[in-house]
């Protein structure tokens, strides 16, 4: 089936939007009205079968297998950015987010979630905002192709972000 082709991921900011595209494009292309892809992102197509939205769990990034909430989604791509997903060391002190501004790793939050019509803006704005503090986020989100954001930070409080 299309959906279940891997995503190759490039250089090339405008391959990876077409890769990206592609993997709702081409499914509605085949008639398919009703889908839901994990590829690192979740694109949804339109609602499930039954007419209610997609659940996609937010991960717990302290319990590994728990869900921290659940967002209902139709026709919308989820991208979630995190720390906890690849460590340097033992003591998650450095992690695979870095700041360009102080060559330090992210560890304002311990996971940011990205809702979006666009795979690429959810994609890249789940990491950027880990660098940014919530008014900042606040600030930028009627400016750019995002719904909302989940928010968890250091402490595992939980704040959701909306357009």
């Amino acid at each position: 089936m299309l959906v279940q082709q891997p995503c190759r991921r490039s250089a090339d900011p405008a391959r990876t939007e077409l890769v990206l595209h592609q993997r709702t494009a081409l499914p509605r292309a085949h008639g398919i009205s009703h889908s839901l892809v994990d590829m690192g992102e979740a694109p949804a197509i339109g609602s499930r079968p039954d007419g209610h939205p997609w659940d996609i769990g937010i991960a717990d990034p302290d319990i590994v297998d728990r869900m921290k909430t659940v967002l209902p989604i139709v026709d919308r791509t989820v991208s979630t950015s995190g720390g906890y997903g690849f460590r340097f060391d033992s003591r998650a002190r450095f992690n695979h987010l870095f700041d360009p501004r102080t060559g330090g790793c992210a560890l304002r939050y311990r996971s940011v979630t990205a809702v979006s019509r666009s795979a690429t803006a959810a994609d890249a704005l789940s990491t950027a905002f880990s660098l940014m503090q919530e008014d900042e986020i606040r600030t930028l989100l009627p400016r750019v192709d995002i719904d909302r954001v989940h928010l968890i930070d250091e402490a595992g409080k939980s704040v959701e972000l909306a357009a």
